[in-house]
């Protein structure tokens, strides 16, 4: 009777092995496992795109910034987009003191 049990709960284990294996097919879960693990590995790189752009974009901002405040940053750009500078020059401001004006010496009679 025991021997009857146990082989009964093999067979009931194989066939739902079996059922299993054939619901698989039919639904193509390994196929749609792939496209979900595709799909992950897209997520994953417009994630890094989507950092890599708003890294740009701080610096575009900072840029624009520069320009608004820096009249060296502003000479700097025009002459770049002009063709006035060389890739490897760069671009130093020097300021002077102001000169002042010399006194004129008044003539005494």
């Amino acid at each position: 009777m025991r021997r009857l049990r146990d082989s009964w709960y093999w067979v009931c284990i194989v066939a739902v092995a079996v059922a299993l294996g054939l619901y698989s097919q039919r639904q193509d879960l390994a196929g749609l496992y792939r496209e979900f693990r595709y799909s992950q590995d897209e997520v994953r790189q417009l994630e890094q795109r989507l950092e890599d752009l708003r890294a740009e974009e701080q610096a575009l901002k900072q840029h624009v910034e520069d320009l608004d405040n820096d009249p060296l940053a502003v000479e700097a750009e025009i002459r770049r987009s002009k063709g006035l500078v060389r890739s490897d020059e760069r671009i130093y401001r020097v300021e002077l003191p102001p000169v002042e004006a010399p006194q004129s010496k008044q003539v005494q009679p």
